[in-house]
């Protein structure tokens, strides 16, 4: 394993442990619908992180939650992995996590788009991505699947548990 790599894995646990203070603008448990919406702010920027919920009763399979986050209004991030976007992340995470065990839609939705115009940039934001989601929706109860194409699409599937028989 290369210096570089134990350094990251060191770094992404000791920030995993950080988030950044954020708050809740829409609560998803305030009993008007499951979407929440939360903000918190690094360094000037504002960022907002939108988990919309969509479910019908005649269809379980729109149990699902897709994902946005925007900074300063906008549908990007930066492209360099530096502290404090790893750490934004960790906080978008956290976000996350606190709404998944609120609300357990049986799906979440959300991708990482790759520009190959940004010198790896959206590459290795996508890398990032799928190394949290991997580490985080299995502690969660969910099973990942990754299409890995000019977007890198999540799609995270609650695992319910089986009932036995005769219980």
């Amino acid at each position: 394993m290369k210096l570089e790599h134990i350094f990251e894995a060191e770094l992404l646990l000791e920030l995993g442990d950080a988030p950044y203070p954020w708050k809740w603008v829409k609560d998803p448990t305030d009993g008007v619908g499951k979407s929440g919406e939360a903000e918190f702010t690094v360094d000037g920027n504002k960022f907002e992180v939108q988990l919309y919920h969509r479910s019908t009763d005649e269809d379980p399979n729109e149990d699902q939650t897709t994902i946005f986050w925007t900074k300063d209004g906008a549908l990007k991030g930066d492209a360099e992995a530096g502290e404090s976007q790893i750490r934004t992340m960790f906080t978008i995470a956290d976000i996350c996590k606190t709404y998944v065990a609120a609300i357990k839609p049986k799906y979440i939705k959300f991708e990482a788009n790759k520009n190959p115009s940004s010198r790896g940039g959206r590459n290795r934001l996508a890398s990032m991505y799928t190394r949290m989601v991997k580490r985080f929706a299995t502690k969660m109860g969910y099973s990942i699947t990754i299409d890995d194409g000019y977007e890198t699409g999540f799609v995270l599937t609650r695992r319910d548990k089986k009932r036995r028989m005769g219980r």
